[in-house]
């Protein structure tokens, strides 16, 4: 289901997320969004987060383009704990290379290095960016 709403932005940049749309995704008071603005496409995506108290963790990974890469890797992701919030793949060479930003919820404990190690490990993945998200 979608919800369509023309929000109008006030004098500091501010929008208010309609009560209908914040109660259909369970976003409440004092809890977080990511905000993920793309200039190419001049569009920004706010995604709600459990803000469990994890550490928020953008994943950029290179990977041969094949059929079912993407499902291995959310698989490693998910036998660590961490929770995908946002997936944004493209396909770079048809049959060759893809690439996917993963902005992924990880347990405070959880260290940065063991993500590119288990995805770094599975064949044809090419290149691993695990960068922490700052403000969170």
């Amino acid at each position: 289901m979608r919800i369509i709403e023309i929000l109008k932005v006030d004098g500091k940049g501010r929008v208010t997320i309609p009560r209908t749309v914040r109660d259909a995704l369970n976003i409440i008071e004092g809890g977080y969004v990511i905000m993920i603005a793309d200039l190419n496409k001049n569009e920004i995506l706010l995604t709600p987060t459990s803000g469990s108290g994890g550490k928020l963790l953008e994943i950029r990974i290179l990977f041969n383009d094949e059929r079912g890469k993407l499902a291995e890797i959310s698989e490693a992701l998910a036998e660590m704990n961490v929770d995908q919030i946002t997936t944004n793949c493209r396909t770079m060479r048809k049959g060759e290379v893809a690439e996917c930003t993963i902005v992924v919820e990880a347990s405070n404990e959880m260290d940065e290095s063991e993500i590119e190690r288990k995805i770094s490990g599975i064949k044809g993945v090419k290149e691993v960016l695990v960068v922490p998200i700052q403000g969170h």
